[in-house]
């Protein structure tokens, strides 16, 4: 194949005088040829007041930029994991992820609407109530957000005493120690509301009248299939009634609404335990303490299947870690008793 032909080269001629205005004599030991005045009058030269301003509007755009777009970008990192870990059910994950977005943009609604799902379903009613507040009068920009906020509103009720029920809670100062006559009084003219038969529930299994308790379970769960608390209690339930696919069930249904539920998970633990599936125990009983070690019935858990893998040096780091906190040594006491053979476990 023939090559092409090349063009013929230019031919530069050399430069001679200033190159602005052709004076002859030039200084010398710049790139640029330029006698003495030209140079003087480019290095002097005035940039207009325009440029000017513009340069300094420049500067302050990047200078603003420079501190707030990390921190909004970074914002908009974790909005994206928050809504996220929401549509994979980890509502803790979610929460906290959020929780970072609203600390630095106080006033992002959407923000505000996933908090208050994930608060919701970690049973942060706190939280809950509190990004509800913040979302009144603002405008609606997502139907289907809306809806899903104004569900969990209308189950508040199921979650909280009413009027009547506190009234009780201060004559007895406990809702433990109201006594069973009067619950019983009090939920068959007051049926429809599911927090005083779930206090109810509590104190019956406290006294092991387990298949009452069973039973009164099932008739929340009903109305509720969702219903946390009444699932936490299934699950104690039907280990002391020795039904221990049953235990799994339900610990699975209450890991089916959160994956991050470590309630779910430590009791998932203690089946698997009672079961004498000790390594599975701790295993399960390990990833429900990951995400907070001080949670008190996740931390019992761990030291129990310590206990039954016998390993009593790290159970003993955790007895001793619960002497600090009341709440941690109500719940570790369980553990003691065990340990003891004042509690029979499996």
């Amino acid at each position: 194949m023939e090559q092409d032909n090349p063009a013929p080269e230019e031919k530069i001629l050399p430069q001679t005088g200033c190159a602005n205005c052709g004076h002859p004599i030039v200084e010398q030991g710049h790139p640029t040829q330029l006698c003495a005045d030209c140079r003087a009058k480019f290095i002097h030269y005035p940039i207009p007041g325009g440029i000017k301003i513009f340069a300094g509007v420049i500067g302050v755009v990047l200078i603003f930029a420079m501190f707030k777009v990390p921190g909004n970008f970074s914002a908009g990192i974790h909005y994206q994991r928050g809504k996220e870990a929401i549509k994979k059910s980890n509502y803790n994950t979610a929460e906290k992820e959020l929780s970072k977005v609203i600390k630095k943009i106080p006033g992002f609604v959407s923000a505000k609407e996933y908090l208050a799902i994930a608060s919701f379903h970690n049973q942060d009613m706190e939280s809950f109530v509190k990004m509800v507040g913040e979302l009144q009068g603002q405008k609606v920009e997502d139907e289907s957000l809306y809806n899903e906020i104004n569900g969990l509103i209308a189950k508040v009720p199921n979650y909280v005493p009413g009027d009547s029920l506190m009234a009780f809670y201060t004559k007895y100062h406990s809702f433990d120690s109201i006594p069973e006559g009067v619950y019983r009084e009090y939920l068959s003219t007051h049926q429809d509301e599911l927090f005083p038969a779930l206090r109810y529930a509590s104190v019956i299994f406290n006294n092991k009248q387990y298949r009452a308790c069973d039973s009164l379970l099932d008739r929340i769960l009903e109305k509720d299939p969702a219903y946390p608390e009444a699932l936490y209690m299934k699950t104690s339930i039907k280990r002391e009634l020795d039904q221990l696919d049953s235990a799994h069930y339900y610990c699975d249904r209450i890991l089916s609404l959160n994956k991050e539920s470590t309630y779910g998970m430590a009791s998932k633990a203690r089946t698997y335990l009672k079961q004498k599936k000790d390594a599975e125990g701790l295993q399960w009983a390990l990833k429900s303490n990951e995400p907070d070690p001080a949670e008190p019935y996740s931390m019992a858990t761990l030291a129990l299947a310590y206990h039954l893998n016998n390993q009593p040096g790290e159970r003993d780091k955790l007895l001793e870690a619960s002497k600090k906190d009341s709440t941690q040594g109500a719940f570790m006491q369980y553990v003691i008793d065990i340990m003891d053979g004042k509690e029979k476990f499996r």
